[in-house]
């Protein structure tokens, strides 16, 4: 985890973004698992195919980047579905490598490398 106070004033004060990196690797089923996280609250679920669902800790605003490893090229794209930094929750799906509107889980051994800049 890394925090930085970028000692900004906005409307009068001060604001501190945090940013948590993790690596997510896949497993059967698409199952989850955080293979590299900070110890700041992440936490990610697979909800349906395809649908994953991210906890991370509150604040004002957030940004999300995920960058997909497929090897067999399973998933060549995700779409965020949802982003509320007030409640520290985000979900999103992960698009079929041969039909980039089909939602599908990762293969077994793909991994997510997800990157989340938290404001508060």
């Amino acid at each position: 985890i890394t925090a930085t106070d970028h000692s900004h004033l906005k409307c009068g004060a001060t604001f501190k973004t945090v940013t948590l990196r993790a690596k997510v690797t896949i497993g059967a089923t698409g199952a989850p698992t955080v293979a590299k996280s900070p110890d700041s609250g992440f936490a990610i679920s697979r909800t349906s195919t395809g649908l994953y669902a991210i906890t991370f800790p509150i604040g004002k605003n957030a940004w999300i980047d995920i960058t997909r490893y497929s090897p067999a090229n399973t998933v060549v794209g995700h779409t965020i579905t949802a982003l509320n930094a007030a409640a520290g929750t985000a979900s999103f799906t992960t698009l079929a490598g041969t039909n980039a509107a089909a939602v599908t889980d990762p293969a077994n051994g793909d991994a997510l490398y997800i990157t989340i800049n938290v404001e508060s």
